[in-house]
């Protein structure tokens, strides 16, 4: 009994054992380890180390936007950059509060070496400035000196209407100018220009364009030239039915219809490039090069494209190509066109239109400059002038404005001065007409000279000379233009005069075009034309 006794009480203590572990009772449990994290001492040199790296790579940076502000002038983004540079360095030295002085210092004294540097950069920079603008005021007095020699044209009258224009040639992108200024076309005396890319300002009911060219070794040209030349419409088959004769720059007979719904492109036409070709596009057309359609006999092309700006299709039987020319699209086969509708409207430009500009001729050692300012009307062969004269017009009662804009080029050569001009202008043209009384006034405003606006004006003095019915001309010979420039006005001097011109044949003038000359005392020349459209 007394062992049994005993096995039960170390089985109870057992158990007992047991609960406790299970939490049954209340003995506590064991510590678990205890969490540790950088010391304050590892935090500040963690600290320490990021400020170090922020300053060296701020005095990187500052070391290279520094560099290009020693030997050559800097420019001044150079010199902003160098700044920048400056204030990302001193912000780390803001930012470095766990860093002694003395780690500080060799940055701090960066950034005054620093400053020192740019402080002479921009004292560079300035006397470069001014050395240029010195140079370039002294290029402009030669500019004005030559040109205030070049700016004397004096006869403002209708012999100007051929001084230096002679006539649009076949193709948009060329002109050709009677260099000498008569109205003989030699071809010992004219130059033709190509058009530039220079965009010349906007004149409302006119289009400008821009011609430079070398005649010669000896010499360069200049012409700017503003045009009216509309379009008017009609339909495609009236345009191109069936017609006999040669072509014609208005009517080409490389369309000719052989009924009302396809034409046929004669190939003993094609050789008319500048004549028919600029009608023709198509994307099956080649860009460059020339381009095989048809490879084996009896194969037909097909092209899908516009003539004269109709859709339709182009079609050929073998053998068919296609080239890029100079001013379209060349055929080889017997090609034809079908226009999507017959009832198509087709636009083809005025024949008879007016111009007006300036043109400017320089020797190649840029001494010598010779300007002209025209007015002039194309008028091809065969063809009417609308140009106002005694029989074409009846006289008119009332009153008109004429509004529009002007060009030319201009000169104010001051030697003692810093104010020289030289180069091309525009502005607006305004002109009164009292048709009963038979007068006529303008105003020239809101010059642009030099790419800046200038505060002139020039008064085109009353012409009380005009009878209407015999307008072929208008305009002051002798004392007819006044300069004003910042509110004072010159004596009077130069004179203008133009042309009506009826472009509707309604009997009433719709457009006036001329040309003008005016001087400042004994320092500024102008040439110019205008170019204005009635308001109605």
């Amino acid at each position: 009994m007394k062992s049994i006794d005993k096995f039960v009480l170390v089985l109870v203590a057992s158990l007992a054992l047991l609960l406790a572990g299970c939490g049954g009772g209340s003995s506590s449990t064991p510590d678990e380890p205890e969490m540790t994290g950088p010391t304050p001492e590892e935090m500040a040199a963690e600290r320490m180390a990021a400020q170090r790296s922020a300053l060296e790579t701020a005095n990187s940076a500052l070391s290279a936007a520094l560099t290009p502000l020693v030997g050559a002038t800097p420019t001044q983004a150079q010199i902003d950059a160098a700044n920048t540079a400056i204030g990302a360095l001193q912000a780390a030295l803001t930012n470095a509060a766990d860093l002694s002085d003395a780690d500080k210092a060799p940055y701090q004294t960066a950034v005054t070496n620093a400053m020192a540097s740019v402080t002479r950069a921009e004292l560079a920079l300035q006397v470069a400035e001014e050395e240029a603008q010195e140079e370039a005021a002294k290029a402009l007095r030669a500019m004005a000196r030559k040109l205030y020699g070049g700016l004397t044209q004096e006869a403002a009258d209708n012999s100007l209407s051929a001084a230096g224009f002679a006539s649009f040639s076949t193709s948009p992108s060329r002109v050709t100018m009677d260099v000498d200024g008569d109205t003989t076309a030699t071809t010992d005396d004219q130059v033709t220009l190509r058009q530039s890319t220079a965009t010349p300002t906007a004149i409302t009911g006119w289009s400008g364009a821009d011609y430079k060219s070398s005649a010669s070794a000896d010499n360069t040209d200049h012409v700017v030239i503003y045009n009216n030349r509309g379009t008017t419409s009609s339909l495609y088959t009236a345009k191109w039915g069936p017609h006999t004769g040669t072509a014609t720059t208005e009517r080409p007979a490389a369309g000719i219809l052989e009924n009302t719904t396809r034409g046929r492109i004669l190939p003993a036409i094609l050789a008319e490039a500048d004549v028919h070709n600029q009608y023709i596009a198509g994307s099956g057309f080649p860009s460059v090069g020339t381009k095989t359609h048809t490879t084996l006999a009896g194969a037909t092309a097909s092209v899908s494209g516009t003539f004269d700006g109709v859709p339709g299709t182009y079609t050929c039987t073998h053998p068919c190509t296609s080239a890029k020319a100079a001013s379209g699209i060349d055929l080889t086969g017997m090609w034809y066109f079908t226009p999507t509708s017959v009832t198509a409207m087709t636009s083809t430009p005025e024949s008879v239109y007016q111009v007006f500009g300036w043109w400017s001729r320089e020797d190649a050692t840029g001494t010598d400059v010779d300007v002209k300012a025209f007015v002039g009307e194309v008028v091809p062969a065969g063809g009417t002038s609308d140009r106002v004269t005694t029989d074409s017009t009846p006289a008119l009662q009332g009153t008109a404005t004429y509004t529009g804009g002007a060009v030319g080029k201009v000169a104010i050569y001051n030697p003692l001065g810093d104010h020289s001009v030289a180069g091309a202008f525009t502005a607006d043209a305004t002109l009164n007409v009292n048709f009963t009384r038979g007068n006529i006034s303008g105003e020239l405003s809101n010059f642009m000279a030099g790419g800046n606006s200038v505060d002139w004006s020039v008064s085109l003095e009353e012409d009380d000379s005009i009878v209407y019915t015999d307008a072929t001309h208008f305009g002051v010979d002798a004392a007819g233009t006044a300069w004003t420039i910042g509110g004072t006005a010159a004596p009077k001097s130069g004179q203008w005069g133009g042309n009506f011109y009826d472009r509707n044949s309604g009997g009433i003038p719709d457009t006036a075009a001329g040309t003008f000359s005016s001087a400042y005392r004994n320092i500024g020349h102008m040439v110019g034309a205008f170019g204005t459209t009635l308001e109605e």
